[in-house]
């Protein structure tokens, strides 16, 4: 067998310099009318978190666009940011499987034709027409993510067309900086707005005030839906809201859980690449082997984007059910 100095280095720049879908750089390369002033520095909260400067940017861009800026409207620019940057980088890991798939063909394909060439080729053209699709949906879905992004800011179009094309460049998947909690102190409820609501026709029509001590464990199962209009009391009220954040509290340590799983997976890949290419290096095994075990490894990859993206959204969802949760998290840390 010839020995093949097949480095995966070179590999992975040689796969990753095919052009994809452009329509995020089109949109982005729009030049202002005018040079717009520099956007409002965003007040340290809870996306603070992901330590990412393009969120923190757009987020005050947000702002600065909307005025009053609520806990629901800062959750939804954080779900489309999360969706922007992982569906990009699903995106570019689509890509590379796609020619991966077409280097790894074309070697098989100058070999001598045997039925065994054959059916490897044909799970290669069924893998390569899976890339392709996927190609296309995550373009799709990334760029709806952008064109929601440039609607939650209008007030400065520059400004946040350079955050988008800075959070675009980051290949690193997103991470919330944050110990996940195993449970959460009761009083996070009195930051939800129904329990505040609630607390104030309290203090109109008695001389007791609310104080919530205790914890709230996660859930085994999904809290029940609120009837909308249904005039509920206070009791009721803390019932639903303690049932709401227990779930996802619930759905934040599976998702960490998930994410912690394929983290190990997507390791064991790199390490079953490396020793091939030690092996392609030593005359033991062929290009195609390690285009074969790159092409695994991408795929793992891809879970592992996916589940860190859950896992981002379940911090998002976190707060949006109980805007204080984070905030009390980060006290506990100091």
């Amino acid at each position: 067998m010839h020995k093949t100095p097949w480095l995966i280095g070179a590999l992975a720049a040689a796969l990753t310099s095919t052009p994809i879908a452009a329509t995020a750089a089109s949109v982005l390369a729009a030049p202002p009318t005018a040079t717009p002033a520099a956007a409002p520095a965003a007040p340290p909260s809870w996306w603070i978190g992901f330590q990412e400067p393009a969120l923190d940017k757009l987020q005050a861009v947000a702002q600065a666009s909307a005025g009053l800026w609520s806990a629901t409207q800062q959750a939804e620019l954080a779900t489309a940011y999360v969706t922007l940057r992982v569906q990009n980088l699903r995106l570019h890991n689509a890509a590379e499987l796609r020619e991966s798939t077409r280097h790894e063909r074309a070697l098989r394909g100058a070999a001598s034709p045997t039925r065994e060439t054959a059916q490897q080729l044909a799970a290669l053209d069924e893998r390569a027409g899976v890339a392709d699709r996927a190609v296309i949906a995550f373009t799709q879905q990334r760029d709806a993510a952008l064109r929601r992004l440039l609607q939650l800011t209008p007030a400065d179009p520059a400004a946040a067309k350079a955050a988008l094309a800075e959070a675009l460049d980051n290949r690193e998947l997103p991470n919330f900086a944050r110990e996940v909690p195993q449970r959460l102190p009761a009083s996070v409820l009195l930051s939800r707005a129904d329990v505040a609501e609630a607390e104030r026709n309290l203090a109109a029509h008695s001389s007791m005030s609310l104080l919530l001590s205790g914890w709230i464990a996660p859930a085994s199962q999904p809290a029940p839906l609120a009837l909308p209009g249904q005039d509920e009391g206070m009791d009721d009220t803390l019932q639903q809201a303690g049932r709401e954040v227990s779930w996802s509290l619930r759905q934040l340590i599976d998702s960490s859980r998930k994410a912690a799983a394929d983290a190990q997976r997507l390791e064991a890949r790199r390490l079953e690449l490396l020793a091939t290419e030690r092996r392609v290096q030593a005359g033991d095994a062929d290009p195609s082997d390690l285009l074969d075990a790159h092409q695994r490894f991408l795929a793992e990859a891809d879970a592992m984007a996916q589940a860190q993206g859950q896992l981002a959204l379940a911090w998002i969802a976190l707060h949006a059910q109980a805007p204080g949760s984070i905030s009390a998290l980060a006290a506990r840390t100091r």
